[in-house]
């Protein structure tokens, strides 16, 4: 009878360690508003998760308290997981608040237009077998009409109207886009 009670102490302390982590992990991504430099971020959050957690392990262990100790070095393990997918979570929400990806094909090649909402800044990009990910098609502001979007650059002025396209590549054609979900 011990050794279930054992066990069912040990889960519920993993699950509290777990849960703290979780708690602390959300509060930092949410609390920030921007976009996080992933591997940036990731070093020296992770970094200091497993550092924390193998300080409190050391200190348990020398204490005698061994189980509670390998309880926390199991958490460096569980912890980048967690924050991992904190952070695709975070990373999903902010591109949904701060950005509009529209898509569309034209001949052989798929291009994007994304506009970001803080700055009123749009890219049209071709997206089509490009090494780098893109290359830049328009780049510029854009403004807001009543029912549509003017897109603006030195030579030209495409219209989003009703998630279609109006005057890109050529003033008389019209394409029908579509919303990108991340």
């Amino acid at each position: 009878m011990p050794t279930y009670k054992l066990i069912y102490q040990s889960v519920l302390w993993a699950i509290a360690i777990v849960a703290i982590d979780v708690l602390m992990l959300t509060l930092f991504l949410y609390t920030e508003d921007q976009p996080i430099d992933a591997l940036t971020s990731a070093f020296i959050i992770v970094s200091a998760i497993i550092a924390i957690n193998l300080i409190l392990a050391l200190v348990l262990y020398v204490i005698k308290r061994k189980r509670m100790a390998m309880l926390l070095v199991l958490n460096c393990l569980l912890s980048p997981c967690v924050y991992t997918l904190l952070t695709k979570a975070h990373y999903h929400h902010y591109r949904q608040k701060h950005f509009t990806t529209y898509c569309f094909n034209y001949g052989r090649h798929r291009f994007e237009i994304e506009l970001e909402h803080n700055t009123r800044f749009y890219a049209l990009t071709d997206v089509t077998n490009q090494p780098n990910g893109s290359t830049w098609g328009l780049i510029g502001d854009y403004k807001l009409s009543k029912d549509s979007i003017i897109l603006v650059d030195s030579t030209r002025r495409p219209i989003i109207i009703r998630q279609k396209l109006i005057g890109y590549p050529t003033t008389k054609d019209t394409i029908q886009l579509k919303v990108k979900s991340e």
